[in-house]
């Protein structure tokens, strides 16, 4: 069997299809005979950037239906069991989300043609919010039941998966989240770009939609307990999200000047990157960091959803506690004072980016998910 290839026609569900997963289910459609991806019609998530078109793949888009909203919310889309029959998938890999309302007509289908049904997730991270934790628990247990191997974002994803739900090694894959493929920039480049930005002022860049889980008010405070010190620096917030006008707002109430140009991809934000000393994410947004690492960026973040487990180490960047803007300008200071250390930090990164987590081998991880799961069909799931 050959790992970096997929003999059959394979269905990915997803609620929706952001931008930056075009370049990921453009490879998988290379690695595939067939590749079918199924999502709603609409975006469907705050500031979201929808794609235009997918090369290398089918793309059907359904109407999406949801109910509910906060702990309550749950989705689903119209037309789902007829779409599959249309298709007739050999492997359908789907978010494996407690609010995806609609996972049973998947297991259902999958179990009458003996299709395997693998599940795409970050582990147990918080979906519902504080409380409810038994409520959780049985959800989250019941969604995973319905699948036959799962597909994690990281190690510590299937860490969680098999230690506390209980599945097996076994039948838990890891395809490290990531945004961006096999770096265009490589290390000379990279150093002879830092050696240029020596004398500067220490630029800080964070990448996202701002909205208001990704506590980028933190970063705020940050800057403005660096000013107080009289430490210089500058910040770039990259993107944009319902929480722009408020960000701006409290920028300005902290005294402190931050740079806002707005959603950024391609040459314009490789070139924004290209400028930068030091990546930050004080909340939610993993993929973010993969990106700024593709862009040789030493990267400070917090401790969120999983994502940075693997892609953050001592020899590329810091961690800091989550809601600590101490933490965090203080990470910030000591970057600024030695960029010889910090440059060292963002080859690094590049390194990692090139070498171990981007778009083609998480591709390639899955497809040998895929291959995987077609050698257990027809054995019992042992969780």
């Amino acid at each position: 069997m050959n790992d970096s290839y997929f003999d059959g026609t394979l269905l990915v569900r997803q609620r929706s299809l952001p931008s930056y997963r075009v370049p990921l289910f453009q490879r998988l459609g290379q690695m595939c005979r067939r590749l079918v991806l199924i999502t709603s019609q609409s975006p469907t998530e705050d500031s979201m950037v929808e794609a235009e078109q997918l090369n290398h793949a089918e793309w059907t888009r359904l109407t999406g239906k949801s109910l509910g909203k906060g702990v309550s919310l749950i989705y689903w889309q119209s037309g789902l069991t007829q779409a599959i029959r249309k298709v007739d998938p050999d492997v359908i890999i789907t978010e494996a989300n407690p609010r995806f309302a609609d996972n049973g007509r998947l297991r259902k289908w999958a179990s009458q043609n003996r299709c395997p049904l693998l599940g795409w997730g970050l582990g147990t991270t918080n979906f519902f919010g504080h409380g409810y934790t038994g409520l959780r628990h049985w959800h989250r247990v019941r969604t995973l039941a319905r699948f036959d191997s799962l597909i994690a974002y990281g190690s510590l994803a299937k860490k969680q998966y098999c230690e506390d739900l209980g599945w097996s090694p076994e039948r838990v894959y890891v395809a490290h989240n990531a945004t961006s493929d096999v770096p265009r920039i490589d290390a000379e480049t990279l150093q002879r770009q830092q050696n240029n930005r020596i004398g500067e002022t220490f630029h800080v860049l964070t990448i996202g939609r701002l909205i208001a889980n990704k506590s980028l008010e933190l970063l705020l405070d940050a800057s403005a307990i660096l000013k107080r010190r009289g430490i210089p620096i500058k910040f770039t917030f990259v993107g944009d999200g319902s929480h722009r006008e408020s960000l701006m707002a409290y920028a300005k109430q902290l005294g402190v000047t931050i740079d806002f140009p707005g959603h950024l991809e391609g040459d314009s934000l490789e070139k924004v990157a290209s400028q930068a000393d030091l990546f930050v994410l004080p909340g939610l947004g993993g993929l973010a960091i993969q990106q700024a690492m593709a862009f040789g960026l030493p990267v400070c973040v917090s401790e969120a959803d999983g994502t940075e487990f693997d892609l953050v180490r001592s020899e590329n960047g810091w961690k800091v506690p989550p809601g600590d803007s101490d933490a965090i300008a203080e990470v910030i200071a000591a970057a600024a004072a030695d960029r010889p250390a910090t440059f060292r930090m963002g080859r690094e990164s590049l390194r990692i980016a090139t070498e171990e987590i981007n778009i083609s081998t998480m591709a390639s991880k899955m497809i040998h998910a895929v291959n995987e799961s077609q050698l257990i069909k027809f054995q019992g799931v042992n969780r």
